[in-house]
């Protein structure tokens, strides 16, 4: 299920399952499906698992983003 869905959905699946099992699935997939997932994501969906994906890759996807929505994702997560 989640292969097929990944492509089209990836993003939107990572934000409603639980953290254990979202850990999991970005433990299975790879790092380029992995980033391709996150591309599918706004800033506030960046936050909200940003404990979850590798620095790396978060950063990577930050970079894409906006100077204002980079500094609100980094104000959020800091408050963690």
């Amino acid at each position: 299920m989640w292969s097929r869905g990944l492509a089209q959905c990836g993003g939107d699946i990572l934000l409603e399952v639980p953290g254990v099992v979202r850990r999991n699935l970005i433990d299975y997939m790879s790092e380029q499906q992995l980033r391709r997932v996150l591309e599918q994501m706004d800033g506030a969906d960046l936050a909200y698992i940003a404990d979850d994906i590798p620095d790396a890759l978060h950063n990577e996807r930050l970079a894409m983003l906006s100077h204002e929505d980079r500094d609100w994702i980094r104000g959020v997560t800091e408050l963690r």
